[in-house]
């Protein structure tokens, strides 16, 4: 009796180890695919930009009217992850201050994303990429800055105090 519990054991222990391998690789393979993912996207951007700097892209039919953005991201203000709202407005009044077109501030803003902003950015197709507005309620929600989901937040923060009082 006692030897089919061990034998029962070491079976349950080899099946978890098994378990646990086959989870790291899935994540591991996860891992890779969406860092490729981000290093593609990465990669079209720069064509895009590229294309911008040069004055079109016209598979996206970007046309940029001969704006240079290489001479306007050194403007872009640094990202900052801890107040992301305060930025996004701080680059839209720099935006509207220097006419930049619209349809390039997307690319304007990405040069200086970092952390979740950055991943977020590089999960967006092309075509939501591009689209300033669409980055832009992205990363709102990424970092729960969207009016809903305060209001969610805060809606549950109330019912937790008011839960202990």
């Amino acid at each position: 009796m006692e030897m089919n519990k061990e034998v029962r054991l070491k079976e349950l222990e080899k099946e978890e180890r098994e378990i646990q391998m086959q989870r790291e690789k899935e994540e591991r393979e996860e891992r890779e695919r969406r860092e490729k993912k981000a290093r593609e996207h990465k990669f079209r951007l720069k064509q895009l930009e590229v294309g911008v700097i040069k004055g079109s892209d016209p598979k996206i039919g970007l046309d940029t009217g001969g704006f240079d953005v290489s001479k306007h991201v050194k403007f872009v203000p640094k990202f900052q992850e801890d107040n992301v709202e305060k930025h996004l407005n701080h680059f839209e009044k720099l935006g509207e201050q220097q006419k930049w077109p619209r349809n390039i501030w997307s690319i304007l803003i990405q040069s200086n994303f970092t952390g979740k902003a950055q991943e977020l950015y590089s999960a967006l197709s092309i075509e939501d990429s591009m689209d300033y507005d669409k980055v832009k309620k992205a990363i709102l929600q990424a970092y729960e800055l969207v009016p809903e989901l305060i209001a969610k937040n805060l809606e549950s923060i109330v019912r937790r105090i008011h839960k202990h009082t």
